[in-house]
């Protein structure tokens, strides 16, 4: 009777073979985990009906929109200086979303830490979300955003190097409008999603189809970070 398992992609095989032979045993937990990084690799949809451009997820009262340019940089200033307080970085990464809708520009007039911990911890306060839902929330995020949140940390990877100034955004629009002549950087800044303005580049891009495209590109070196770091956590 043939087997109701599916059978693993060739590249995945190739890999615990290559394990194999080196004397390697990988947990069920390490092969799943492999498994699941190498799908984005080899698969251009999952079948399913494909989100509109732009589109928002709401949940308890609030609508969370995907990070434009704005958006997200702001909560990377946001979440380095509000580590240290308790759910706060959390809570900034949410509050971003809902301050991402198409034209929505107020996070610029909140800069200060004062006011960032203030105006956050109050929404977090008022907003029907408790902590045990955090996990799952900032999951969908990250779904939202075009991204898995499972990227593997490059074992092998220096030091980063703190830039004296950090981007506020200014390389991503003068990237976006040297491919789009005649569109305003307000526009890339914060009028759409800084997934979809990368999706855009994309297909204008002389990439060409999924098999060579940023997406398929940048999941194949998340794959070979794993791989690497499963064979120095097993080979020492």
């Amino acid at each position: 009777m043939a087997s109701a398992v599916p059978d693993l992609h060739p590249r995945l095989v190739e890999t615990l073979d290559a394990f194999d032979a080196d004397g390697i045993t990988l947990s069920a937990s390490e092969i799943v985990w492999l498994a699941d990084l190498r799908k984005p690799c080899d698969r251009t949809t999952d079948g399913s009906i494909p989100w509109a451009m732009g589109s928002p997820l709401r949940y308890g009262g609030e609508t969370f929109w995907p990070l434009h340019e704005l958006a997200d940089n702001w909560f990377r200033r946001a979440y380095k200086l509000l580590q240290s307080d308790g759910v706060l970085d959390i809570a900034c990464y949410l509050f971003a979303h809902t301050r991402s809708a198409p034209g929505d520009v107020s996070l610029r007039m909140l800069t200060s830490v004062d006011e960032m911990r203030e105006v956050v911890a109050e929404w977090y306060k008022l907003a029907a979300i408790h902590a045990g839902q955090l996990n799952e929330l900032c999951k969908s995020m990250h779904t939202l955003d075009g991204t898995d949140g499972g990227e593997v940390e490059d074992p092998d990877a220096k030091p980063a190097i703190v830039d004296a100034k950090p981007d506020n955004g200014s390389r991503f629009a003068s990237m976006m409008c040297k491919a789009f002549p005649g569109v305003s950087p307000e526009y890339w800044l914060s009028e759409i999603s800084k997934t979809d303005a990368l999706a855009m580049l994309d297909a204008v891009s002389e990439s060409g189809p999924f098999a060579t495209s940023r997406e398929r590109t940048e999941a194949i070196s998340n794959y070979l970070r794993a791989v690497k770091t499963l064979w120095r956590i097993h080979s020492g």
